[in-house]
């Protein structure tokens, strides 16, 4: 708890994080090389002079930056998310938006930089091949070896052609045409193999020339690119949590400990509560079967208690008409007979001694509502 309230007590921090589209500045993302292109983008953001340029413009320390400047690649694609966080939401935000962009230009700045070099040895090769071939030229009479040789070898053919239909006059001057001729191919025929191989050098290096230049054009697309502000999404921000995951891991094991006691206590309460009803039900369930044992229908009147008292003294004083009916024997009385007040044996034991009797609260009671039933009787 003391290290939940410490972390409660520290400053917010907040994550500003922005997805990069890194195949719109590095070519070749969405083939095959996409791992390597990625990586390439990744040791550019941890580049130096990145490092330094993002110090400068967020005032954040470059060891802060080394440290808490993340990446990571977006589900095996070409994008890259690019995170930082700060106490300050704007700070976080200037360092992902400064160190993605610088990095972004710094690669696209590389391609041009590069496909400009390649121009420009392009233009040499181009310019050796045609200096060969102007050599070439000048050393067998020519303005164009290959060409000239084409025609002359036409001349060969058109003079044979000539020959065959001339007359005897015009034989001779043919004939020393196409001996001028013959000779003349005889001598480029030697020098055609080297030609060809001069031709070759040209052709390709003209070929060169147009791909780097091709390859210019598009790394001064990818540069713009690098600066445009659809590269990458604006940073969002969020507030962290000020406890750890240490810490609010602890502090949840805490409140479960917690609610786990208090729902064993609570348990603990019912089952006791339970226990004690269930003693209560059983004390009084045995009450009551006592009270039925007690008021059962075999149950004495007081005046049968009285007698069996008095017989166990002195068994010749009882008479047995004194001794009355069961109550479970007893008959059904008429409406005359239940009028008349019962006499009890301490009535008969006074009359028998001369005595009047006092009436009690007992008489009178057993006078007015005749003589006790069992319970459970009708």
């Amino acid at each position: 708890m003391g290290g939940a309230a410490y972390a409660y007590h520290q400053p917010s921090t907040y994550t500003a994080t922005s997805t990069v589209f890194v195949a719109r500045v590095i070519p070749d993302a969405a083939g095959s090389n996409v791992s390597t292109v990625v990586a390439t983008f990744q040791t550019a953001l941890q580049l130096p002079q990145t490092v330094a340029k993002v110090a400068k413009e967020s005032g954040v320390p470059t060891d802060s930056l080394d440290s808490g400047l993340k990446d990571a690649e977006v589900a095996s694609s070409s994008a890259v998310t690019v995170s930082f966080t700060d106490t300050a939401p704007s700070i976080a935000s200037t360092v992902v938006t400064t160190a993605t962009k610088d990095a972004l230009l710094s690669l696209g700045s590389q391609q041009a930089y590069g496909a400009q070099d390649q121009v420009s040895a392009a233009q040499r090769a181009l310019s050796t091949a045609e200096s060969t071939i102007a050599a070439f030229n000048r050393v067998h009479g020519t303005d164009d070896f290959g060409t000239q040789f084409q025609e002359a070898e036409q001349d060969a053919l058109n003079l044979e052609d000539a020959l065959a239909a001339a007359s005897p006059q015009q034989v001779p001057a043919i004939e020393t045409a196409i001996h001028s001729v013959q000779s003349e191919l005889n001598r480029m025929s030697a020098a055609d193999p080297q030609w060809q191989l001069l031709d070759v050098a040209l052709t390709q290096a003209q070929a060169a020339l147009q791909t780097a230049e091709q390859d210019y054009t598009t790394a001064e697309g990818n540069l713009i690119a690098a600066t445009s502000p659809t590269v990458l999404t604006p940073p969002q921000v969020t507030q962290n949590s000020r406890m750890s995951p240490t810490v609010r891991l602890g502090l949840m094991s805490a409140v479960v400990m917690i609610a786990l006691s208090l729902g064993c206590f609570a348990v603990f309460g019912i089952l006791d509560r339970g226990v004690e009803r269930r003693r209560l039900e059983e004390e009084e369930e045995e009450a009551k079967r006592r009270e039925k044992e007690w008021t059962g229908p075999w149950r004495r009147s007081s005046d049968q208690q009285l007698l069996d008292a008095r017989s166990s003294e002195d068994p010749a004083a009882v008479q047995p008409d004194d001794v009355g009916p069961a109550p479970s024997a007893a008959p059904v009385r008429t409406a005359r007979q239940s009028s008349r007040p019962a006499v009890t044996p301490v009535a008969r034991e006074r009359r028998a001694s001369g005595r009047a009797p006092t009436p009690s609260p007992d008489s009178d009671a057993t006078a007015k509502s005749g003589p006790a039933r069992p319970q459970g009787q009708g």
